[in-house]
């Protein structure tokens, strides 16, 4: 996934936040660096029926370099 490998070629930091999400937005990651990489994970289910939609939000930190590299084999593992 294009968007961990990016973080890990920038491990020296970047300004500002970037995002990914999926196509249709049932997934977005956003991730900020500021010595340590910190990640958002939105997991949105909106259904039709609203009343029936649902979110899920956590915050993970990972160290730049390693850390973020072995993330991003992981995710292209279980996405192939």
């Amino acid at each position: 996934m294009g968007f961990f490998h990016a973080m890990y070629d920038d491990f020296r930091g970047w300004t500002g936040e970037r995002v990914w999400q999926s196509l249709e937005s049932e997934l977005r990651i956003s991730a900020r660096h500021d010595g340590h990489v910190h990640l958002r994970w939105d997991l949105t289910n909106a259904p039709y029926e609203r009343e029936h939609s649902w979110s899920f939000a956590v915050t993970t930190q990972h160290g730049a370099g390693e850390d973020v590299r072995r993330l991003a084999d992981g995710f292209h593992h279980l996405l192939a």
